[in-house]
């Protein structure tokens, strides 16, 4: 369980990999059950430094695999903001659920940004085949902000806001610099 951590300009080199890309958390076999609470995910960056494409899975500030479906994350009260994904090929920007049962509750998604389109990946939540993602009460900028393949589960519940998110801070000079590459985090 973690609660009330920030994570805050991490930053994951990505080179060239297959399967395996990088992120800022990953919940590997043996982490279901995992639960993140009041936590602040802001100003992240998995950045490609590859020739080529990384492909098969992408990054994601919290890349999910789980042993099997029934592995089981929450994510509740959680604010990601600002997140930057360099990887095209099935890329979730903030979420990347590959393996697991992932349950998104009152959550904030603001200006997550992510190459990937809504056929390839998605800046927000991006989920596969072998995962299941719950969402309720939380809010997105958008409808393609979520992706989910036709073979995979996504349920959208109650409570889901599509609209800019009203943050006393605003993202956008953090954005802006994430995408056109004038931010020097520290690593």
């Amino acid at each position: 369980t973690v609660i009330g951590t920030k994570f805050i300009a991490n930053r994951c080199h990505v080179n060239n990999l297959v399967n395996e890309t990088g992120s800022t958390v990953v919940l590997a076999g043996g982490t279901g059950g995992s639960v993140f609470t009041n936590c602040l995910w802001v100003g992240n960056q998995n950045v490609n430094f590859s020739v080529t494409e990384a492909v098969n899975g992408g990054g994601g500030e919290v890349r999910i695999l789980g042993s099997d479906k029934e592995d089981k994350y929450d994510f509740v009260n959680c604010t990601f903001a600002a997140n930057l994904n360099d990887v095209t090929t099935l890329s979730g920007g903030v979420i990347n659920a590959r393996v697991g049962t992932v349950d998104v509750k009152n959550c904030i998604f603001a200006t997550n940004i992510s190459p990937g389109s809504r056929t390839s990946g998605a800046s927000d939540i991006a989920s596969s085949a072998n995962s299941v993602v719950n969402i309720s009460y939380s809010i997105f900028e958008s409808h393609d902000c979520l992706y989910c393949p036709p073979d995979g589960v996504m349920n959208l519940g109650r409570g889901i806001i599509f609209g800019e998110a009203k943050l006393i801070s605003s993202t956008t000079p953090l954005r802006f610099m994430l995408q056109y590459g004038q931010y020097n985090a520290p690593y």
